[in-house]
């Protein structure tokens, strides 16, 4: 029938407590082995760092820098201080 593939999706979620993210997220989000990611947060509101200008930003170009340019952003979304992104492995999109 159809092309299938065996996708492996990675869910996380953490509360932040309004602090920035440490310099890695390794300790949390593997790098490698997954095919998308789908991240929550919670209490995500600190002081945007440099370039960003919202916290938002901050926190989606953190998860991107992360990852790497293999993945790219298919969807995020903020509600208040709850923020939630879905990065998807680029040949699969």
């Amino acid at each position: 029938a159809g092309d299938w593939r065996d996708v492996k999706v990675f869910i996380g979620t953490w509360n932040m407590g309004d602090a920035p993210p440490p310099p890695s997220l390794d300790a949390w989000i593997p790098r490698t082995g997954y095919d998308v990611y789908a991240i929550a947060v919670q209490e995500c509101e600190y002081p945007p760092r440099p370039p960003h200008d919202t916290c938002e930003s901050d926190w989606f170009g953190a998860l991107q820098d992360h990852l790497g340019r293999n993945f790219v952003k298919l969807a995020g979304s903020s509600l208040l201080s709850i923020r939630l992104v879905v990065l998807l492995r680029r040949r699969l999109f």
